[in-house]
């Protein structure tokens, strides 16, 4: 279960674009079990921002 704040979909590229809900279900998507999670959702969101968070960015994982 990954539970998050607004400021995650919310968060835009260089381009003004934000990264939206449907690009966060590819960046899951793209995280292998075998990885520490939320260390490889935040590192793919902060590369699509360029490390630009103009909100509060908060991400909860919770696994079995």
């Amino acid at each position: 279960i990954l539970l998050f704040t607004d400021g995650v979909t919310d968060s835009r590229n260089t381009n003004g674009e934000a990264l939206g809900i449907e690009t966060l279900k590819t960046i899951l998507k793209n995280v292998d079990e075998k990885e520490e999670p939320l260390q490889r959702i935040f590192k793919l969101i902060s590369d699509f921002t360029a490390e630009h968070f103009e909100d509060d960015t908060s991400l909860i994982c919770i696994q079995k």
